[in-house]
């Protein structure tokens, strides 16, 4: 590292929309510099850290190791600014967009039940909901929430509170009058039976799998959007959450089944540990807290 050069944040920024980008072209968009601009900024950069940070390829630049490692200081950095920035706001107006991160079940049926009363009281923060199967990384640029199903272990996650969801078996009216309204466990061999093949299949969940093991299964999915609207469409019966349809599926039926164990998903609101106190992210945890979660600690 050359000690005479001094260590510019705005270079800093420069290198970081690079890294994003993997384009010069779109960097420099992105800050409003020109590409001379930018190119000046990343050599100054490596002048100063004495390494070489970027090669050019013919799809864009790519990062050296030194660039990488270079990456996760500078994201932390970045972190840490934001959240000096917001301490400069006011707690009573946050603003921004907040970027969770969860499952389709929870992200397409939950969330957007319970947002009315926070998009009343902060109409400037914006909720980025991403829904998928596969967890971010730990530390990953573009998520500041997260709601999983395992409890993560990551010392730069913060485990916020934790949640439960009962299922219960579902038919749909039209599926009922055709097939008849199974009463017991024996009665559900003979009935059509729509899986999820994320659910477990340990305790009652396995009982449940023991129970249907000779019935048809005309559906799976990994999708529990797509589990919902195959049972509201008659395809058969499956497990949904016990008070996820009360309002907003009339179409559905939640089965009374003699015997039946309902099984339970235990879930966790996650954040990042550079992100949880910027005054959005904390007014939306302190939301979701108080309406999604039956048990929460500090």
């Amino acid at each position: 590292m050359n000690s005479d050069l001094a260590l510019d944040w705005d270079n800093l920024k420069a290198f970081l929309a690079v890294a994003r980008a993997g384009s010069i072209t779109s960097a420099a968009a992105t800050l409003g510099y020109s590409q001379p601009t930018v190119w000046r900024r990343m050599g100054a950069l490596e002048e100063a850290l004495g390494v070489r940070l970027l090669k050019r390829g013919t799809r864009g630049v790519t990062l050296t190791p030194a660039g990488e490692r270079l990456l996760q200081r500078t994201q932390l950095i970045d972190q840490e600014v934001a959240l000096i920035q917001s301490l400069g706001r006011s707690e009573l107006a946050p603003q921004g967009t907040i970027r969770l991160w969860t499952t389709d079940g929870i992200g397409g049926y939950w969330l957007p039940d319970k947002l009315g009363d926070f998009r009343e009281r902060f109409p400037n923060v914006t909720i980025q909901v991403m829904c998928s199967s596969d967890l971010p990384a730990p530390g990953s640029i573009g998520t500041d929430i997260l709601i999983v199903y395992e409890k993560p272990l990551d010392q730069d996650l913060v485990v916020l509170c934790e949640g439960r969801m009962v299922f219960q078996p579902f038919a749909s009216r039209a599926y009922l009058a055709r097939h008849g309204h199974p009463e017991t466990m024996g009665d559900l061999a003979g009935h059509l039976v729509c899986d999820h093949t994320e659910y477990p299949d340990d305790g009652p969940w396995a009982a449940w799998r023991e129970a249907t093991g000779d019935s048809r299964v005309p559906y799976r999915t990994n999708s529990s959007m797509a589990l919902g609207e195959a049972t509201r469409r008659g395809m058969g019966i499956s497990l949904q959450p016990s008070d996820l349809h009360n309002d907003r599926e009339p179409d559905l039926v939640m089965l009374e089944i003699k015997g039946f164990d309902p099984p339970e998903l235990v879930f966790w609101l996650v954040s990042h540990r550079e992100t949880k106190d910027i005054p959005r992210v904390r007014a939306f945890i302190y939301h979701l807290r108080a309406t999604l979660f039956e048990r929460s600690r500090e």
